[in-house]
């Protein structure tokens, strides 16, 4: 039996786990732990644990997947006085984040040591590339003899509906089309936007946005240098990518977790045939050596060196993708991750078929 919590149903990665587990027959759950119960009184967390506790039996689940720190703390609590094992997938620092404005300092060093604490407590920790496994061991101490288990994040081709025509009836036809599809956030520098896409039009290609709408892409949209399609639903995105052209990684580093991501789209982008322009962040240089040529680097937050850059692709474009065609597709996706996904949990005394 599997559980897993507080991601939305339809977040990108919920969905690779679910259709990973679900591949090897097991039973997924899906349960919310709310974040408030890390900062609760003792009285509310034993209500909490028991909730937990009784839940779990009910269900006859003995593994848990936890993604961040209201259900690794969990996990945590209930490994140390139940029957459960547990994995953790470290997507996210939450030791560096930004705290929010009513959150006092003391908060954050709460935060570096619950995650040292789900860190040391899982019996194995998911990590989309070394260079957070890195900064683990370097911040977090005495964490070498952790287990980790180094899993790309790709792109899930067994998850692919065809795309609503609403969304593809906007794209204008004979230019060619970069396009950005994600989250819209302050201090992301993504306020550069309009610009790009000013001067992207001059060159006859369009930039073409798709995420939730804010307040903050609001304003970017009174300007008539964008193209925005709507918020794509993650089951129809890489069919979506088959109308442009180029995918765009924009990241702007604001935290420590921004500044060594692991794209999901990149490998959306790939396994699709499509080149990208990524932002110049450890992780994505390390991917741009190991597949030279189809990703091309930029200086993050630097607008006019990627305008430079998207006509340096436009202009090799045939050449690209003639190098990306010489790649099985395959290796982009999610799915090749399976085998090596059991052997980690094998290493770690956790027999999936038997829990």
């Amino acid at each position: 039996m599997f559980l897993t919590s507080n991601w939305p149903a339809d977040h990108p990665m919920q969905l690779r786990w679910k259709h990973y587990y679900e591949n090897r027959g097991i039973k997924f759950f899906s349960l919310h732990v709310n974040w408030n119960i890390y900062y609760a009184d003792r009285k509310r967390k034993l209500k909490e644990f028991v909730s937990l506790v009784s839940f779990l039996l009910r269900n006859g689940i003995f593994f848990i997947h936890a993604n961040d720190l209201a259900s690794g703390m969990a996990a945590v609590f209930l490994k140390k006085y139940t029957f459960i094992r547990f994995v953790y997938d470290a997507h996210e620092i939450f030791s560096h984040e930004i705290p929010a404005a009513s959150e006092e300092p003391f908060y954050r060093q709460q935060k570096a040591e619950a995650e040292k604490a789900i860190l040391t407590a899982a019996d194995l920790v998911i990590v989309p590339n070394a260079q957070r496994i890195q900064f683990f061991q370097q911040f977090h101490r005495n964490l070498d003899k952790v287990l980790y288990s180094l899993i790309e994040n790709k792109s899930l081709a067994g998850y692919n509906k065809t795309v609503s025509s609403s969304f593809v009836e906007q794209l204008q036809d004979g230019r060619y089309r970069l396009f950005y599809g994600g989250s819209f956030w302050y201090g992301r520098k993504q306020e550069e936007f309009p610009v790009l896409g000013k001067a992207l039009q001059a060159e006859q290609i369009d930039f073409v946005l798709s995420g939730g709408r804010n307040e903050y892409l609001d304003a970017m949209l009174k300007e008539e240098a964008l193209t925005y399609v709507g918020n794509i639903p993650p089951e129809q995105y890489c069919s979506f990518i088959e109308h442009i052209h180029i995918g765009l990684a924009w990241y702007f580093p604001t935290t420590v977790n921004d500044e060594l991501c692991a794209p999901l789209k990149i490998f959306d982008y790939l396994a699709n045939g499509k080149p990208v322009l990524a932002a110049r962040l450890p992780y994505l240089v390390e991917l741009s050596e190991r597949y030279p040529g189809i990703i091309t680097l930029f200086e993050a937050g630097n607008w006019h060196d990627c305008f430079e850059k998207a006509k340096d692709v436009t202009k090799h474009y045939t050449l690209i993708r003639q190098q990306l065609a010489a790649i099985s597709p395959d290796v982009f996706t999610w799915e090749s991750q399976y085998r090596a996904i059991d052997q980690d949990f094998l290493k770690a005394g956790i027999n999936l078929c038997a829990e």
